[in-house]
């Protein structure tokens, strides 16, 4: 907080397992304290107020299972950072103001486990780059067009999560 209450920029020095910033009504927050943080495993930032969140400092997190962006605003976020996190289990962009967003840097996450995604202003997600993750319980609205390369149509031995949202699927 500010000198005046007001809620500003949050910074912190930490070297955590797990670090909970939910329900600060944070505007801004800068990661790049995490860079030393290498066993770090679970961030939560639910219920804030961020409208955007640079993950770069979180390529550096390799032991990160469980991200928590639900109930923010966020307008986009970059994803890429999050392609070292191979041992991501959990990602929760819920409820924020995302129109679209960039999934292929989890195709490194094999046991990602749980997508939230529903309750944002997408027209489309492409599911393409989690056909990797068997285990994948995603969770999106039905208004939501689901898309996937034409490529997937009839390849065998893909995860039960994605055949059981086949009928929704728009191939490009």
């Amino acid at each position: 907080m500010t000198e005046d209450g007001r809620a500003g920029t949050e910074r912190f020095e930490i070297d955590s397992e797990v670090i909970s910033l939910s329900d600060k009504r944070l505007k801004n927050i800068d990661l790049s304290p995490l860079i030393s943080c290498t066993s770090l495993r679970i961030l939560d930032l639910l219920k804030n107020h961020l409208q955007n969140v640079d993950l770069s400092p979180l390529s550096i997190c390799v032991s990160l299972h469980t991200l928590n962006l639900r109930w923010n605003q966020l307008q986009s976020v970059d994803l890429s950072p999050l392609s070292s996190c191979t041992g991501l289990q959990a990602l929760d962009l819920w409820s924020n103001k995302l129109q679209s967003v960039d999934l292929s840097p989890l195709s490194s996450c094999i046991g990602l486990q749980a997508l939230f995604l529903s309750s944002n202003q997408f027209q489309s997600v492409d599911l393409s780059p989690l056909v990797g993750a068997p285990n994948l319980s995603l969770v999106v609205d039905d208004k939501v067009m689901l898309t996937a390369h034409e490529s997937l149509r009839n390849r065998k031995g893909l995860p039960q999560w994605f055949e059981d949202l086949r009928k929704r699927i728009q191939w490009l």
